[in-house]
């Protein structure tokens, strides 16, 4: 489990109506995968699109299920982006993010939440959330780019497709459990009894 971190896409409210055709499947996924990373002592990051309204208007926060999951767990940070990207956000000197601006995107070559994950010595990272065409794929193909390792499933995305950016491009598994499996380097888990399958790529 070493240098694995969590990062879970604008599961937000403005985004619920996103989440319903898989609504149930992804919050189990969401679930197990949450606690899977609180148990193995993983960072667990939450991005929030926040382009209009207070970062404490209910329909920009992250849904009320993601947040019971998360709970009070000490190794979790929010991020509030302003760009389907989530590495395009800017620290202020109160530690809060601001939007992208030219000339302080980067501090010392390095984009801040980009910061955020070496600090945690992450280099792998499991992708979940919302939209899987459009959100999850900037940040996913952003954190592919800067060399990270991109992880995620069927299951733990809305609107599950057969082929897309990700089934081509990054370690892509049929659902969460073999995921954790995965990770579980085949020490068999609570969620589930008996080996599974290795992911779709090996990339």
């Amino acid at each position: 489990m070493k240098n694995l971190g969590i990062v879970i896409v604008d599961m937000q409210d403005r985004f619920r109506s996103c989440m319903m055709n898989n609504f149930n499947e992804l919050m189990e996924a969401h679930k197990n995968t949450i606690q899977f990373g609180k148990e193995n002592n993983l960072p667990i990051f939450y991005l929030e699109y926040q382009i209009e309204g207070s970062h404490r208007d209910p329909k920009i926060m992250t849904i009320q299920e993601i947040k019971n999951e998360l709970g009070n767990y000490s190794k979790t940070k929010r991020i509030r982006k302003y760009s389907d990207n989530g590495f395009f956000a800017i620290k202020d000197n109160r530690g809060n993010f601001l939007p992208y601006e030219e000339g302080n995107y980067f501090l010392k070559g390095e984009n801040l939440f980009d910061l955020e994950l070496k600090k945690e010595k992450i280099n792998k990272i499991i992708f979940t959330g919302v939209n899987r065409s459009s959100c999850v794929l900037e940040t996913a193909s952003e954190a592919k780019n800067r060399g990270y390792s991109v992880y995620t499933s069927k299951d733990l995305m809305n609107n599950p497709v057969e082929k897309d950016w990700f089934t081509e491009n990054v370690k892509y598994f049929n659902s969460h459990k073999e995921l954790i499996y995965y990770f579980s380097k085949g020490i068999v888990t609570k969620f589930f009894d008996k080996p599974l399958l290795s992911p779709k790529n090996s990339h």
